[in-house]
């Protein structure tokens, strides 16, 4: 982010100033017709404006709440379909429960708070994805009640992340911390890391083999071994199996064309100041419910399933670049302000106040993320706590680049969430040819009849060296970290690291 921040002024500053000013200043759609500043300058500008009316009617601006004035995701990208799938009136939308039922419907353990695996969902299996939104809604607010009440606890039978969650269900119980203000934001992105990871945990120790290195989350919801696994053979009175409430609620609320809570939230088109707390406790308790593996609930097993499903890679059949984790150090410090250039700087008492400032001060951040982000940094330095900055910081760098790269390739079309589409995503090397990769050299063919039609990606050639060979490296690698993806699905540790550094 620094290095961005400090990149060429005509591109990444102007494009990223620009990209805040179009909120404000509704314009027709222009097209980039060269490749100089200047006109990328223009261009950048006259393809925000389009993006601003996106924005704005997709509840990013007074013209697009008008209509529902209670819709709160103003700084967020979200069409207004994802939008109204989303959002949680805080009273329940099903007048058949009133006020009589504060569950609306849905069934939780009476000894844990946490969802009965053995009973269904208040809703037909096969019935339409706003329906289940809607029905997902009032989970997410009895959730809440349960959770600020006292009624909901984290189970300590060696599922993955389980401090992590009753620290998370601690701090929603209190409103969030005191000082933090992203709390909610925080609990909302973590736990839905730790829905993934116990999942995929649950999936690969009854057999569940993936196509892949790892098997992907739509896979895993989708099989026979994770939905066994969470209804444990689980009957009926009439001894019939029964259609469990839980991985019904896990594959509804993940799904692209129902709320898709992962991806709008990992790929950064919530802003975390639109995070809502209902959102955080049906994520947190979607994650709390799932089970261990019953060979490590019993005792059989090991610490989790760590390492055995839930690696991360970015390996794809296009990734043959002939590049792995290069380092390259000296041009990124190229680009970074001179006082996070000193070697050791992070030691120092001021490191945090110097890096918050920078990042707070940023124009390269979109003003959704630029507290968040400044905070996230602080954290990081002085407490060690990596998985809290990256799950700010990540889909802020994503969402700044996405701006960047509608703004040159004269996408304005990438810069929304919308329902049932593909997302333009910074990471996702091996689904370049399905999707736009944000920092791929080429743009997903426009016709899917013709693969090889490709059109050349405008963006990683206006991106500082060392910057975009540092981007690459976080986040495209065959052998690097993949950065937001190690996070994202739960396969590290999401504690702090406090005493051991950052």
């Amino acid at each position: 982010i620094a290095a961005c921040t400090r990149g060429p002024r005509s591109v990444a500053r102007s494009i990223a100033s620009s990209a805040r000013g179009a909120r404000r200043r509704p314009s027709t759609v222009g097209r980039i017709r060269g490749s100089t500043a200047s006109t990328i300058d223009e261009g950048a500008r006259e393809m925000e404006n389009s993006r601003g009316r996106s924005a704005g009617r997709a509840g990013t601006s007074g013209q697009g709440s008008a209509e529902r004035p209670d819709v709160a995701f103003g700084r967020s990208t979200l069409s207004e379909d994802v939008r109204d799938m989303l959002w949680v009136p805080p009273e329940a939308e099903d007048p058949s429960f009133g006020r009589d039922d504060p569950d609306e419907g849905w069934s939780f353990d009476p000894a844990s708070g946490l969802m009965d695996p053995r009973a269904s969902p208040p809703a037909t299996a096969d019935c339409d994805d706003r329906t289940a939104a809607r029905v997902l809604r009032g989970l997410a607010r009895a959730s809440l009640k349960r959770i600020r009440a006292g009624d909901m606890t984290v189970r300590d039978d060696g599922a993955a992340h389980a401090n992590l969650l009753s620290t998370l269900m601690e701090e929603i119980r209190a409103g969030g911390r005191r000082l933090e203000p992203t709390s909610t934001y925080h609990a909302l992105a973590l736990s839905l890391a730790a829905v993934e990871r116990r999942c995929v945990d649950l999936y690969v120790s009854t057999g569940g083999t993936s196509r892949g290195t790892s098997p992907m989350l739509s896979e895993v919801l989708a099989s026979e071994e994770c939905y066994e696994a969470v209804v444990r053979g689980s009957r009926n009175s009439d001894g019939e199996a029964i259609i469990s409430a839980l991985p019904w609620a896990l594959r509804r609320a993940l799904h692209p064309r129902c709320m898709n809570l992962r991806n709008v939230v990992w790929h950064g088109f919530i802003a975390p100041p639109d995070a809502q707390p209902e959102l955080a406790a049906l994520a947190l308790a979607l994650a709390a419910s799932v089970p261990a593996p019953s060979s490590i609930a019993s005792g059989d097993g090991g610490e989790g399933a760590l390492g055995s499903g839930s690696d991360v890679g970015t390996s794809g059949s296009d990734v043959g670049t002939g590049r792995t984790l290069a380092r390259h150090d000296a041009e990124l410090v190229d680009h970074v302000p001179e006082r996070l250039a000193r070697d050791g700087w992070w030691r120092a008492p001021s490191a945090a106040d110097e890096v918050a400032e920078i990042v707070a001060s940023s124009t390269f951040v979109p003003d959704g993320w630029r507290d968040a982000a400044a905070r996230a940094a602080r954290d990081l330095i002085e407490r060690g706590d990596d998985a809290r900055f990256v799950a700010v910081a990540c889909p802020a760098l994503e969402s700044a680049l996405r701006e960047m790269f509608a703004a040159v390739n004269d996408a304005p079309e990438a810069l929304v969430a919308r329902l049932g589409e593909y997302y333009a995503t910074m990471d996702g090397f091996g689904q370049s040819r399905v999707h736009d990769v944000i920092l791929h050299p080429w743009r997903a063919p426009i016709d899917p009849a013709r693969p090889d039609a490709r059109r050349p990606n405008t963006l990683p050639s206006k991106l500082p060296s060392g910057a975009r060979n540092a981007l690459e490296d976080l986040f495209m690698r065959d052998r690097g970290p993949a950065l937001r993806a190690a996070y994202a699905h739960g396969s590290v540790s999401l504690d702090p690291r406090a005493g051991n550094g950052a």
